[in-house]
């Protein structure tokens, strides 16, 4: 189970630091925002 959490924890932890750069990433690959807001 701690292993899991930490992976969360991993994964918030990127969207934290990353979060435009890879919106901005995602909204390139998509068709609307709102498309790359629900991948986020």
């Amino acid at each position: 189970m701690e292993m899991a959490e930490k992976a969360k924890q991993n994964i918030a932890g990127s969207i934290a630091e990353y979060g435009k750069r890879l919106f901005g990433f995602i909204r390139s690959k998509v068709r609307s925002e709102e498309d790359a807001e629900d991948l986020l």
